[in-house]
């Protein structure tokens, strides 16, 4: 997904299952749909960078499998 930005995130969750991988996305690719089809198809996804426990938390009720952070504040939104 970094090196092929046009990449919709429907066909890397296909390549992704079809292949055994996981996907690590930045969060300006993410959306509830989007993540909600990568539960449903058994594709973990990873996404980066998450520093609010508040956006962790809502990414992981639309199914984000975890997210990377440089540290979790809480109570604090995305600049």
């Amino acid at each position: 997904l970094y090196k092929e930005p046009d990449t919709g995130l429907s066909s890397a969750i296909g390549f992704a299952r079809e292949h055994g991988l996981a996907l690590t996305i930045p969060v300006e690719r993410v959306t509830m749909d989007g993540l909600r089809e990568a539960h449903s198809a058994g594709v973990p996804i990873y996404v980066h960078t998450i520093n609010s426990a508040q956006e962790a938390l809502q990414l992981k009720h639309w199914g984000a499998s975890a997210v990377y952070t440089d540290f979790l504040v809480a109570g604090t939104t995305r600049p």
